[in-house]
C-alpha cells in the first residue's frame, strides 16, 4: 500500500490568508509518509521527542525543536531540510540530515548534523549562546552571520567541523551598550577545521 501524505496547514488557494494549524511533536513518531509544512503553520518538536521524516522537509512556515528533541530526515538522497524565506527555525535540539538550507531565520543553541547552506540569516544561540554544525558550512552572497557580543568572554559562536565557505555578510551586535571593547580586541566568532572565501 501505498504511504500517507501528512500535510499541516490550509492548502486550499482560496483560504484566508492567516488560515494557520499547529503540529506538536511529544513523542517518539515517524512519519513514512510525504510531510508537507505550509505557509502560516508551525511545527513544535517538545518533551525530550525524536521526530523522524522519510521524504524531505520544506518548512514553509515556523519550526521550534526543543532541548534534548531531534528531527532526522531519512530520504536517502532526498534527505533535505529546508527553512524557506520569511520564515524561523529556532534549534535547541537537533537536526539530523545529509543536505540543510536555510533561507530564512536560524536561531538557538542547537545542532545540525549535515552539510549546512546559509543563504538567510543565522543567529547562533540565545543571546548569547552556540550553534554546532557537525559538516561543511557555507554562506552564500545573499546569507548573514548576525552574532551578539555581550562581554569580552561571552558571545556568540558557531562550531564546524568541517569546511567554512566565507560569503555574504557578517553583522555584530553588542548586547551590552555601554561595553566598549579594547582596540585589537579578537572574537573567535566561528570556530573551525578550514576555510576558504571572505566575507562582503
Amino acid at each position: 500500500s501505498s504511504a500517507a501524505v501528512v500535510t499541516v496547514g490550509q492548502a486550499s488557494a482560496s483560504a484566508a490568508a492567516n488560515a494557520r494549524a499547529d503540529l506538536y511533536i511529544k513523542g517518539q513518531t515517524s512519519i513514512q509518509g510525504s510531510f508537507n509544512l505550509l505557509a502560516s503553520s508551525r511545527l513544535f518538536v517538545q518533551e525530550a521527542a525524536t521526530a523522524t521524516f522519510a521524504s524531505a522537509i520544506n518548512a514553509l512556515g515556523n519550526v521550534s525543536v526543543d532541548a534534548n528533541c531531534a528531527i532526522v530526515v531519512n530520504a536517502g538522497v532526498s534527505s533535505t531540510y529546508t527553512q524557506t524565506i520569511a520564515t524561523t527555525l529556532t534549534l535547541n535540539g537537533n537536526i539530523s540530515v545529509s543536505t540543510f538550507t536555510n533561507n530564512g531565520l536560524w536561531v538557538g543553541s542547537g545542532i545540525v548534523i549535515g552539510s549546512v547552506t546559509n543563504a538567510g540569516t543565522i543567529s547562533p544561540g540565545n543571546s548569547p549562546g552556540t550553534t554546532y554544525i557537525y559538516g561543511d558550512y557555507t554562506q552564500t552572497s545573499s546569507g548573514t552571520y548576525k552574532f551578539e557580543i555581550q562581554d569580552d568572554n561571552t558571545f556568540d559562536r558557531l562550531i564546524v567541523t568541517g569546511t567554512v565557505t566565507r560569503n555574504g555578510i557578517l553583522n555584530a551586535n553588542l548586547i551590552d551598550s555601554s561595553y566598549r571593547p579594547d582596540n585589537g580586541r579578537v572574537f573567535r566568532i566561528i570556530v573551525h577545521n578550514q576555510a576558504t572565501g571572505t566575507y562582503n
